[in-house]
């Protein structure tokens, strides 16, 4: 973005937010024109408790800015009503609590409700933009 009066460039962040900065707002902001995108603050402890995930994810998105999209329109295939049917697999990095500790209520709970999802980065979308927050909770 040119300051007009300067000539001086700055940059757009998406600044960092508790629970807020999850991976489909810093996606959005880096598609709006952010050059960096920060993640949530994640402690320390947490990420060390953590199993490093690496999966494919079908990702639908609007084609063109503005887009009003319908996942349940058209012919019932979850992305008929886009002209270039924007269905992409993306390689995510997922960073899943790991089950070591949990009781076997936690186990059974997880099973209902999918694998605790710490963090998830999208390296072919977020790639060096991101900003990776770590806190700890000792004082």
């Amino acid at each position: 973005i040119s300051c007009p009066s300067g000539g001086k460039k700055f940059k757009a962040y998406l600044a960092p937010m508790v629970r807020a900065s999850t991976t489909p707002l810093r996606i959005l902001s880096l598609r709006y024109g952010a050059d960096a995108v920060y993640t949530e603050e994640i402690i320390d402890k947490s990420i060390l408790g953590c199993d490093r995930v690496e999966r494919s994810v079908e990702v639908f998105r609007p084609s063109v800015k503005g887009e009003r999209y319908d996942k349940n329109a058209g012919d019932g295939d979850g992305g008929s009503n886009n002209p270039d049917g924007s269905r992409k697999e993306y390689r995510v990095i997922d960073y899943v609590k790991s089950t070591a500790g949990m009781s076997d209520r936690q186990r059974r709970k997880m099973k209902t409700t999918g694998e605790p999802i710490l963090l998830r980065i999208v390296p072919e979308i977020e790639g060096d933009r991101i900003v990776f927050q770590i806190g700890t909770g000792d004082s």
